[in-house]
């Protein structure tokens, strides 16, 4: 999620001045099986949320370079790191926000020795970030979340829960057309998800490549599949948006499952971060260095000149046979495979992984596969 250059408009923007996400809003389902990473691969992976990257560990990587040019990406996931290694299971999930606690304060205090200096005073200067729990302090989640909160004062919230509980399919079609749907919610969802208040709550720039208008309508149809068409219960996105928290273990990201916890704390040191920017990062890697890339929405911030030089810089970076991933928010733009030699795009396995992607943001997946580093150079 960060731009390939130090001087692209992007890099000065309030959004990546903070902490821009504080959860990863891409299935870590379908990223996973999109990588098919086998024990002991060398996996490249956009920080963001640090959700990801740490769910990747699930699928046993010999090593993961989490890379962000926003250093307050990588304090994140390395305050998350940290709970793994000195909490419990529980403790983890009240530390960061997921179950509620009244210690979090307590909590860090005992993760703070082993955090480097720069994280230790990052956090130090956020309490309320700490208090409140990480997983809500981000910029997207503060916009998401406030949209979550009008739809608690509208639907109520009673309702919404009862909504996580429906069995069939048949009845959250049901909820969706009959209790959510109306002229209200199209005006309510056409104006909150507006051009104009997501390039104001997300960042302009983000959008910069976009020339559709009406952003709305097309977030309100996606909106509309994943309520109608997929299992509430286990959809962590719509949990957090409507109710403001997770409803169950089987609805959290695989990193925060109980059954992961132990796997996760054992291989957490296995992730290197890297705060830098991503061309620099691959133009000085060794080549075939990597087997797997999580680019989450990277190409969203990228011109297509810029688009087509990262492209060349991941062929020379990867081992033959690695596979690529990314999303994308409302740019149709396959991966270059007439322009980069080397590259392979499986559109067929994009469009099945997408279906079953339990998010709304994005609109758009990317699955490809080098076929030899020496073809992309």
């Amino acid at each position: 999620m960060t731009p390939s250059a130090p001087d692209h408009p992007a890099a000065r923007r309030p959004f990546h001045r903070e902490i821009g996400y504080s959860n990863c809003w891409e299935d870590p389902l379908v990223l996973l099986e999109a990588l098919a990473i086998a024990p002991g691969d060398h996996v490249f992976s956009i920080t963001s949320g640090g959700c990801n990257t740490l769910s990747l560990l699930v699928a046993d990587p010999g090593r993961v370079v989490a890379l962000d040019f926003n250093p307050n990406q990588n304090h994140l996931l390395a305050l998350k790191q940290e709970a793994f290694r000195r909490l419990t299971h529980a403790e983890v999930l009240q530390m960061l926000g997921v179950r509620p606690c009244r210690t979090r304060l307590d909590l860090y205090h005992r993760l703070r020795p082993g955090l480097a200096p720069e994280t230790r005073n990052f956090w130090d200067r956020h309490p309320r970030a700490i208090a409140r729990g990480v997983i809500h302090c981000g910029r997207l989640e503060r916009y998401l979340m406030g949209f979550g909160r009008l739809m608690r004062a509208v639907y109520g919230r009673r309702r919404l829960e009862a909504a996580f509980e429906l069995e069939t399919l048949d009845e959250q079609i049901r909820f969706h057309d009959e209790v959510i749907d109306g002229r209200f919610w199209r005006l309510l969802f056409d104006g909150f998800f507006s051009r104009a208040i997501m390039t104001r709550a997300k960042d302009r720039e983000h959008f910069r490549q976009v020339a559709e208008t009406r952003f709305g309508p097309i977030f309100r149809a996606r909106a509309r599949r994943a309520l109608a068409t997929m299992p509430l219960g286990t959809n962590p996105y719509l949990a957090l948006i409507m109710l403001g928290h997770h409803v169950g273990d089987e609805s959290l990201p695989p990193y925060l499952q109980e059954r992961h916890f132990e796997t996760v704390r054992s291989r957490v040191d296995r992730i290197e971060r890297v705060t830098t920017t991503v061309d620099r990062y691959l133009a000085a890697v060794e080549p075939a260095t990597f087997d797997a890339f999580n680019c989450s929405n990277l190409f969203d911030w990228l011109d297509p000149q810029a688009f087509i030089a990262l492209h060349r810089l991941i062929v020379s970076a990867a081992r033959p046979g690695a596979r690529m991933a990314n999303w994308s928010t409302l740019l149709e733009r396959p991966i270059p495979a007439e322009q980069v030699p080397g590259l392979v795009r499986d559109e067929g396995r994009s469009r099945e992984l997408l279906a079953r992607d339990r998010a709304f943001l994005y609109a758009n997946f990317q699955v490809g596969r080098v076929l030899s580093a020496q073809l992309g150079t």
